[in-house]
Parts: structure tokens; C-alpha cells; sequence
């Protein structure tokens, strides 16, 4: 407008104001046919699968030929899936786009313990039929390999669609909805802590249902629906039934809802689809970028082990094989060793087992259960 304003010889001399300028792009932008745009995304698509020959791109189109859904993950996320592709967590955001469709995120951790992305898709909308259809073209996309986890909230058309293309699959509710509702649906302070209790530590079964039986009883609860339905579905959410399935952490959709406000700071909910999808790939480039940077750290730097002691052969290994992340981690299970002794060592069979003391706790006593044969490790 200045450029205008001095070629026109002063703003007195403008044919038009600022606001007319705005109003004229938004109406053109209004006019432009929505079958236009989705061509636009495509074709943004098709140009990166032309430099990416893992490139994964589907649509489906409704009865009026306009585009309903669409699925896409580029080779990186294909290759991770591979590697970090045991546990699933997939969560969908609003207020992305212009026309309000749905953006649905699946994503993992990765060897840095940082979120790894395993395809986006926009829906058509938050029902079963798009759910199917989004995890058929996932599983199409990845070679037909299914998680061993699963993690979501507690949409029942999203666990619909999961129980027919993943049967086998652990399905794990997400412990902060779960948390949230309790406290809108109950209110009882006694039964919220009892029941974050049960959700996060083992119990035997019977102890489990004991301890629920007892809290709904006494605090009055027994035909509160949300009690009633929460119990049917324990084995998707307490501890007690979930012990021993690998999660990598993710006991929430957390990690979704994080990928979903780092998108949303550079998404607006006006875009159309072509600048929905360049927006996308754009950020993806950046968190893949935070990913060498600490490709390079774990490669080209060692940590410094701790003090001597007489496990600084597995600190100076781990060291070696982790990433600069997972070495903290396990170092720190490394430091708890020095806190443990072998109080007796018997055999049964294959198995060794040791009865485990921890120093200044002599009433705290673990047995482990070790095969060689089998390589299995069990601690009770």
C-alpha cells in the first residue's frame, strides 16, 4: 500500500483503503472452489512423493466427489515405524483448517524418547467409517504390521475401529481422561484417590476387585453409571491387568496433545488445505531437524559415568550403545544396583532364583527368577 500510495502521488490520491485490499483477498479466497483446493493439497502431496519414493499418499472422495478423507506419511515416518512401531498413540485435534475437518496425529517415541510421527490424516469426521478407513490405509501404509499397544482416549467409535483391524492389539485408555471424567462424573475425594490407586499399582485380581467393591460400597457409588462402566472396561486402564505390556511411557494421549499445540502455533484455523498441508510438512522438518541435532550429540559425545564404583563396565557400555536420553535412563536402574544384595541364590529346575535385600530396609525383599536357557528375567 505505501508503494501504491507513492505511486499514485500521496494516500489522498489512493482509489482504495487498506481494508478494501483485505475484504478483496478474502473474497476471492471465498470464491475459490473447494474442489480447487483439495487439488492444490494433492498435487503439494503427489510433488513430495515425486523426491520421496517411500512416500505414502490416499484420499477418499464422498458422493459429491469432494475430498472426505485423506491419509499421508512420508518415508522417515515409514522407516521409524519400523523401529519404534510397538505401541500406537493416536489422538484428533480441531480448529486446524477452514473447513473444520478433524486432523488426526499417530505418533510413538523414538530412540531419544522424543515424539517420532507415523502419518497424519484429515477426517471427515469423528465416527466409526472414518476410523475404519483411517486404519486400514495406516496398516496398508505400514505393511500390515500392527502395534502391540495402543493408546487413546475413550471415543467409542475410535475403540470400535480398533477392535476389527487390530483384535490382538492391547488397548490402553488414557489415564488423564480417565481422571478428568472421574472428577466430573463422581466428585468423591475418597474414590478419586482410591481410584487413581488402583489405575497406577498392581494388586492380585481379587484384591483389585476387593479394594473397587469395597470403595463403591462404602461411598456409595453403586449405581453411578460412570462407575459401572469404568469397571467393565479395568483391563483397558489398571495396572493389574496391564502389567507387563510395553507402553514407552505413554500412559496418556499427552504426547498427541503435545504435537497438537506445537501444530496448532503455526496452523491457522482459516487455512485452506494446500496451506494446511505446506504448513505441516514444514514443521515436521523442524522437529526432524531437533532429531539429528541429537543424533549428532549421542554420536560425536560421551557422557561421564559416575564416580568409580563396580559397575563403571556397564555405565562405559551403555555409554556406547544409547543415546545420549536412554543412557540417563539407564544409568539411573544402573544406580539403584548399588542399593541392592543377594541374600540367598537357590535352584528350581532352569531357573535361579535370588532373594534380593536392599540396604537399610532389611524388611523390603524381592525374589528374581532367571533362565539362562530362555534368557527371562521375572521379579516378584
Amino acid at each position: 500500500m505505501s508503494h501504491v500510495a507513492l505511486q499514485s502521488g500521496g494516500y489522498e490520491r489512493m482509489p482504495c483503503q487498506l481494508r478494501d485490499v483485505y475484504n478483496r483477498v478474502a473474497g476471492a479466497k471465498r470464491e475459490e472452489k473447494i474442489e480447487t483446493d483439495s487439488e492444490g493439497a494433492l498435487g503439494f502431496l503427489d510433488c513430495l512423493a515425486e523426491r520421496d519414493p517411500n512416500f505414502f499418499v490416499v484420499y477418499q472422495v464422498d458422493e459429491e466427489n469432494r475430498l472426505a478423507n485423506l491419509f499421508w506419511a512420508d518415508g522417515n515416518s515409514r522407516v521409524d515405524y519400523v523401529a519404534f512401531g510397538d505401541v500406537l498413540g493416536f489422538d484428533t485435534t480441531y480448529m486446524t483448517n477452514e473447513y473444520n475437518k478433524p486432523l488426526t496425529v499417530l505418533i510413538d517415541v523414538n530412540h531419544h524418547f522424543n515424539t517420532c510421527i507415523f502419518g497424519f490424516a484429515l477426517l471427515l469426521h469423528e465416527k466409526l467409517p472414518s476410523y475404519r478407513w483411517l486404519l486400514q490405509k495406516f496398516l496398508e501404509c505400514h505393511g500390515d504390521k500392527k502395534p502391540n499397544v495402543v493408546v487413546t482416549d475413550q471415543d467409542v467409535a475410535m475403540k470400535q475401529a480398533i477392535m476389527e483391524h487390530m483384535p490382538d492389539v492391547t488397548h490402553r485408555l488414557c489415564a488423564w481422561h480417565l481422571n478428568t471424567n472421574a472428577s466430573k462424573k463422581v466428585k468423591d475425594p475418597i474414590f478419586l484417590k482410591i481410584f487413581k490407586d488402583l489405575m497406577y499399582n498392581y494388586y492380585e485380581e481379587e484384591d483389585f476387585e476387593a479394594r473397587w467393591l469395597d470403595v463403591v460400597e462404602t461411598q456409595q457409588l453403586t449405581d453411578n453409571e460412570w462407575c459401572q462402566t469404568t469397571f467393565d472396561t479395568r483391563k483397558q486402564w489398571a495396572e493389574t491387568y496391564l502389567r507387563g505390556s510395553f507402553v514407552v511411557g505413554m500412559r496418556t494421549t499427552q504426547r498427541c496433545e503435545s504435537i497438537n499445540s506445537a501444530l496448532k502455533k503455526f496452523l491457522e484455523k482459516n487455512y485452506c488445505l494446500r496451506e494446511f498441508v505446506t504448513t505441516i510438512d514444514m514443521t515436521v522438518s523442524k522437529l526432524r531437524h531437533n532429531e539429528t541435532a541429537n543424533d549428532f550429540k549421542s554420536r560425536c559425545t560421551r557422557p561421564h559415568p559416575p564416580n568409580p564404583t563396580c559397575l563403571t563396565t556397564y555405565y562405559n557400555q551403555c555409554a556406547e550403545f544409547y543415546t545420549r536420553t536412554m543412557y540417563h535412563k539407564v544409568a539411573e536402574q544402573l544406580d539403584l544396583e548399588n542399593n541392592y544384595f543377594v541374600i540367598s541364590e537357590e535352584q528350581e529346575g532352569e531357573w535361579q532364583i535370588y532373594t534380593i535385600g536392599k540396604f537399610q530396609h532389611p524388611e523390603v525383599r524381592y525374589r528374581v527368577h532367571y533362565c539362562e536357557g530362555q534368557r527371562a528375567l521375572h521379579c516378584l
